[in-house]
């Protein structure tokens, strides 16, 4: 598959999985966007691999909105989607209900 000018947003972008796949899509020449809560990590991520970074926490509606409005203002238009972000409980199984 070719991504040579691809825009692509990752969300949760700026650790783990998310930043790694970050880091093949630019390798693999896409213009990228991260989202990420943490104002050091984006810092971190957009420096590292010359990211559009934006603060954003994919669980509020209006982060989600403004996240979308400057990928587009940023890039014209998005071609790819990875939703990475998720949130999760740990416990064990007998004490989900």
């Amino acid at each position: 598959m070719n991504l040579q000018n691809a825009t692509v947003l990752v969300t949760a972008g700026t650790s783990g999985i998310g930043r790694g796949v970050a880091r093949v899509l630019t390798w693999a020449g896409a213009k990228v966007a991260v989202t990420g809560r943490d104002d050091a990590r984006l810092l971190e991520v957009a420096r590292e691999l010359g990211v559009l970074a934006i603060k954003a926490d994919v669980s509020n509606e209006a982060d989600v909105e403004r996240t979308y409005a400057e990928v587009l203002g940023a890039f014209g238009h998005l071609d790819v989607l990875v939703n990475n972000a998720g949130a999760g409980a740990f416990a064990p199984l007998v004490d989900f209900r």
